[in-house]
């Protein structure tokens, strides 16, 4: 997952000039040739020159019952003269009895608010 999203923000540094496009991957997830889930990465241009990226997982029914996942990473820009500016990301995690939601919020000063919801 964490390459993932790697390339992900890579196409979308090197790969963009200006304006971004819209475009949405499925994937099916899968566990010893069975399906065990879904994984979606989208990239939305929310106006105003904000970009979201976004990336969901989610577990197949069956394997809900006894493992449920259910993930969503979202990496905001801002799309300037100088290229994209980090805007916020948030880690939302639910795999199991394992939770963690995180955020993390930039401004144009370069300070950085952390915010923990679950602490």
């Amino acid at each position: 997952m964490k390459r993932l999203i790697s390339c992900a923000i890579a196409v979308y540094i090197f790969g963009f000039s200006g304006v971004a496009h819209a475009e949405r991957l499925e994937y099916d997830l899968k566990w010893m040739g069975i399906k065990a889930g879904t994984a979606v990465l989208e990239i939305k241009e929310k106006g105003d020159g904000l970009v979201s990226i976004v990336s969901t997982a989610k577990s197949a029914k069956w394997i809900s019952v006894f493992y449920p996942v259910q993930d969503r990473v979202e990496s905001l820009f801002r799309i300037g003269l100088h290229g994209p500016a980090p805007q916020g990301f948030s880690k939302k995690l639910s795999e199991g009895d394992f939770r963690r939601h995180r955020e993390f919020i930039f401004d144009n000063s370069g300070k950085v608010r952390y915010i923990d919801y679950l602490k």
